[in-house]
């Protein structure tokens, strides 16, 4: 009888670790199972176990552990294992099926944290079995797979409402992506494909939750009565018709592509050894993705068969353009400003499709304007990336061109002339004046890309804020520091000079669109004399500043501080005076670049004071 009550004795006298570690381990079950009953009944006898007190003896249990493993009462393994069993037990407070998603949550802990902390000899080197290391990836998936109720409670809980059959796909690969990385990271790191694996399955699970691609509905039967998603097919078929519920194969087929293509990029397969491979998978990659936007974001209009053409055309232009910047082949110069061109194409051969389309109903124009804005957000996404993958390439050209020339200068301290010159090309191909000579269109490729990707950007934010942005030029205006130096557009365009289209292109617009609202917004068409002096004076007010400040950019050199400290406070009436939103945007940033020019310059004065 007195057996139970001398157990805490036993225990702390140190006496065969082994035993106590048995002990403590199913002392701290039948506490759990314990409080789970009492708290499981409190829900219908309020008062009768307050949850606090389910935190308390967690946190109790978790630090005598703690301190059985510092005197050596117990064993490692013994400790992690209870700390596992006192840190899962809070889970029934929060999550609506109580001790099941608190044992769900044990499991889990269990399959995951062991890489973390055993399997190492004495220097610190995994010592883990491939053998061994396959059961334990069949106990995690076997884990996940159990707490597939505890991963949808969960997922409520964060949104608030239910997940769909893609969504709660999506949540169980991630788990066992995220799962799986310790493993991997630890004691395989040699094993490189390893690592790629688990990088896929967290992109595959990342692609679930994105594309919400419809599921077959026989896997229902994983779940229960309380825990089933939300098909996508029948979601799709009952509210949005049956013909998105047949779009599936795009989105499925994207996703496919885009794994592809990550798996290409991780090395798990040689796509980029062989061009003809890469031309396949990029290809491929780009139609994919101008598939997926057509099925799910152009509305059905008369030209919808030619204009999913157009979108699927620049989308692929798009992805080889990419793909051959980046890795080019040896004969990618001669065809890739050619896929470049008909790229270029698509944009105003869509347009024009959608002006001659013929029909006014209103109803019709309205999908005629979505579809206009469709094109315009895939112009401007695929510009930008375009052209911040030609500022890489040409990027790592003029490194290699600093290389080069360090090379010939220690060739030169080694060799004669006559020797040198046998040794050295005339031009390099790496530098701004072999870009020039050899591959002109690359940058220019890139400043058209980057060009259009901003005219793009500026009007769809015209088009979605009904032509009233005030910040739209400042959101957009980055896009412009991806242009390149070249010898037919920006001729005297340099690295020194990248910060003046931003500030240009910001003057430009903001005025022009003051001028559009003072002008031709319906609200002023019966506009005084009066107030359009006062609008028209309030915009030339900020010019100055933005003069001088686009002049210092260009020509970086010294401007008069009594010259700015004369023009800057013309900004304080226009702010006053103003009725356009755009005119005081302007005269905030005038303002804002006149107190950065005044510290600036006060501390270079400063620095040279300290100099001298």
């Amino acid at each position: 009888g007195n057996g139970p009550a001398s157990a805490p004795g036993f225990i702390m006298s140190g006496e065969w670790p082994s035993f106590s570690s048995s002990l403590v381990i199913m002392q701290a079950i039948l506490v759990r199972v314990v409080e789970e009953h009492l708290y499981a009944a409190a829900t219908h006898e309020e008062g009768l176990y307050p949850p606090y007190l389910v935190v308390f003896t967690s946190l109790l249990g978790s630090l005598m552990a703690h301190r059985l493993m510092k005197d050596e009462s117990i064993t490692f393994f013994t400790y992690f294992l209870v700390q596992c069993i006192w840190g899962s037990k809070p889970a029934m407070l929060f999550l609506p099926s109580g001790s099941q998603a608190s044992w769900q949550l044990f499991l889990l802990t269990v399959s995951i944290t062991p890489p973390l902390f055993f399997f190492r000899d004495e220097q610190g080197r995994s010592d883990l079995d491939w053998s061994f290391g396959q059961c334990l990836v069949a106990f995690i998936l076997f884990a996940v797979f159990r707490a597939r109720n505890l991963l949808f409670d969960g997922y409520v809980m964060a949104t608030g409402s239910l997940p769909s059959d893609s969504h709660i796909l999506g949540v169980l690969v991630t788990t066992i992506g995220v799962a799986l990385m310790p493993l991997a990271t630890y004691h395989f790191p040699s094993v490189q494909y390893a690592k790629q694996r688990c990088v896929l399955l967290i992109a595959a699970g990342a692609l679930l939750v994105l594309l919400k691609p419809p599921l077959p509905q026989w896997w229902d039967w994983i779940w229960d009565d309380e825990h089933t998603p939300i098909s996508e097919y029948s979601d799709a078929l009952g509210y949005r018709g049956e013909y998105a519920a047949k779009s599936a194969w795009s989105a499925w087929m994207l996703m496919g592509a885009t794994l592809v293509g990550l798996a290409a990029t991780t090395s798990a397969i040689p796509v980029y050894k062989y061009p003809g491979l890469r031309m396949i998978f990029s290809g491929t990659l780009g139609f994919s993705v101008g598939a997926y936007i057509c099925q799910e974001f152009l509305p059905f209009t008369k030209v919808s068969t030619l204009l999913n053409l157009l979108v699927g055309t620049a989308t692929t232009c798009a992805s080889v353009f990419v793909t051959f910047i980046l890795r080019p082949s040896a004969s990618s110069s001669t065809w890739l400003p050619l896929v470049f061109v008909l790229y270029l194409a698509a944009l105003p051969a869509g347009f024009f499709l959608l002006s001659t389309s013929g029909d006014h109903a209103r109803g019709f124009q309205r999908r005629l304007k979505e579809a206009g804005t469709v094109l315009l957000a895939v112009y401007t996404c695929a510009g930008t990336l375009m052209a911040f993958c030609v500022k890489i390439r040409i990027t790592s050209m003029l490194r290699l061109s600093k290389e080069h020339r360090s090379s010939e200068r220690s060739l030169a301290a080694r060799y004669r002339p006559r020797q040198l010159q046998a040794l050295t090309p005339t031009s390099h191909p790496f530098s701004v004046k072999g870009l020039s000579m050899e591959g002109q269109w690359i940058p220019w490729s890139g400043n058209i890309a980057g060009l259009a990707a901003f005219v793009c950007a500026n009007v769809l934010q015209a088009r979605i804020g009904d032509s009233e942005y005030h910040f739209g030029a400042i959101m957009t205006s980055p896009i412009l520091l991806l242009l390149n130096h070249e010898a037919v557009m920006l001729k005297g365009f340099g690295q020194a000079h990248r910060y003046f289209p931003i500030a240009l292109s910001i003057c430009v617009i903001l005025v022009l669109s003051a001028m559009h609202s003072l002008l031709f917004n319906e609200q002023h068409a019966r506009m005084t004399v009066g107030y359009v002096l006062k609008n028209l004076l309030s915009l030339f007010l900020p010019l100055p500043n933005h003069v001088m400040f686009i002049y210092l950019l260009w020509h970086t050199s010294r401007q008069s501080m009594l010259l700015l400290a004369c023009v800057t406070p013309l900004n304080m009436p226009a702010l006053l005076l103003t009725d356009l939103p755009q005119v005081r945007v302007l005269a905030g940033t005038a303002i804002a670049i006149a107190l950065v020019q005044f510290i600036v310059s006060r501390n270079i004065r400063v620095s040279v004071e300290k100099f001298l």
